[in-house]
């Protein structure tokens, strides 16, 4: 599991909700939305197709999608991971470890 993978992920509010790996051991994840409105606050950082390296095909994000990156949370269990959205480029990655600086 890589720290760079965006997921489907269960979710009890919904019946899925795409997520980034932040850490793998544990694994904490940072949901998305493409949707949801963050606080005025929230260190946010979104993604699209242009994103995901086409070398590690997935499925891709349905639309731009919103991660509040400074909100990690914990999966319990790989039941929860329920596809492989893709891996985030290299330059979208260093975006995310910039914006998780921000984060207090």
């Amino acid at each position: 599991m890589t720290r760079n993978a965006a997921l489907g992920i269960a979710s009890p509010t919904s019946t899925q909700h795409p997520a980034l790996i932040i850490s793998a051991q544990p694994l904490l994840v940072t949901v998305g939305s493409d949707s949801f409105r963050h606080d005025h606050d929230a260190v946010a950082e979104s993604f699209g197709a242009s994103d995901l390296d086409p070398r590690k095909p997935g499925r891709g994000f349905s639309s731009v999608t919103t991660f509040d990156v400074c909100r990690a949370i914990p999966i319990a269990g790989e039941a929860d991971l329920l596809y492989y959205i893709g891996a985030l480029t290299e330059e979208a990655w260093k975006r995310v470890l910039t914006a998780r600086r921000h984060c207090w």
